[in-house]
């Protein structure tokens, strides 16, 4: 991986110049990504071995470092492209000799296993048999031989028992339906097409907001209030999965989910869909999705 090292250390040092003179330190930018601090001394030294179990997200990470550093990204695309390219197929060169290496061993132990099965044949079939004799003799046993012994060869006389005047059938009783309780209803304004005020709950209630992800792969770290929660996990997600942030309603807490690419995943809250503007569901780069709780009646600075 020789070459493939050169091109991401030449990537790494556009990065590197770029956060020195904006006067960041690493922590600085791992703040700003979400990255851990390795992982960004990785890209600055080139260092692509570092990434072998990753490669497929590789992409992400530099771009999340070029934004975090005001570095355009579209400068250094197709080198990034061309990057993941060429270690994705190393690997794969990599799994196919390893693989041809150890077909020799397969094929001795298919030969075993071969063996194994036509001894093991007649014998199976050997247990088999006895089993199934065994389980007829039960049976002939359990149906007729209690019949054997309780028979009577005497035939008693038939008892007729006189008829019984049939009750007159009582009237089911009715059960009172409980009045139904109507439930608070939410209701979600958009101030920005990024950020959703939720209106119409009390202080304490429980919310649920979910993730249906339908992009091939989504990174994705739900925080409340600038803290990142431990559940729903911050990881990487396919298409059909699912994930649930659970919390309770408090006027003024924001809960914000940070993508790192949408490309068409759906929202819902308390189980109602929510349709998002088409710009933002349709984005292919990070999207910071935001809900904030306000009381009825409360005015919004961002919509002053």
């Amino acid at each position: 991986m020789q070459k493939v090292g050169e091109d991401l250390e030449t990537i790494g040092i556009k990065l590197k110049e770029a956060r020195e003179l904006k006067g960041y330190s690493l922590e600085d930018v791992s703040k700003k990504t979400k990255l851990l601090v390795p992982y960004i001394k990785a890209i600055e030294e080139g260092n692509v071995n570092f990434f072998t179990n990753d490669i497929s997200y590789l992409g992400y990470y530099i771009r999340y470092y070029a934004t975090a550093v005001d570095f355009d990204y579209e400068e250094i695309r197709e080198e990034v492209d061309k990057l993941v390219d060429d270690v994705t197929r190393t690997l794969d060169l990599s799994e196919l000799q390893a693989e041809d290496m150890n077909e020799p061993k397969k094929a001795i132990k298919s030969r075993i296993n071969k063996k194994r099965k036509k001894v093991d044949v007649s014998f199976i079939s050997f247990v088999i048999a006895g089993i199934a004799l065994v389980g007829i003799l039960l049976f002939v046993s359990i149906k007729y031989l209690p019949k054997l012994i309780n028979s009577d060869p005497v035939d008693k006389p038939q008892i007729v028992l006189p008829e019984e005047k049939p009750k007159d059938e009582e009237k089911p009783v009715e059960e009172e339906k409980p009045e139904e309780v109507e439930t608070e209803k939410s209701e979600l304004v958009f101030v920005e097409p990024n950020l959703i005020e939720v209106k119409g709950l009390e202080q304490g209630l429980p919310f649920e907001i979910e993730v249906i992800f339908k992009a091939p792969q989504t990174w994705i770290a739900v925080n409340v209030d600038g803290n990142q929660v431990a559940e729903p996990l911050s990881q990487t997600y396919s298409a059909e999965d699912k994930i649930k942030y659970v919390g309770e309603v408090t006027y003024g807490q924001e809960v914000e989910f940070h993508m790192g690419i949408m490309s068409g995943n759906e929202f819902y809250f308390n189980g109602e869909k929510i349709e998002l503007d088409e710009a933002v569901q349709n984005s292919n780069s990070v999207v910071k999705l935001k809900f904030r709780f306000v009381e009825d009646g409360e005015v919004d600075e961002y919509s002053q």
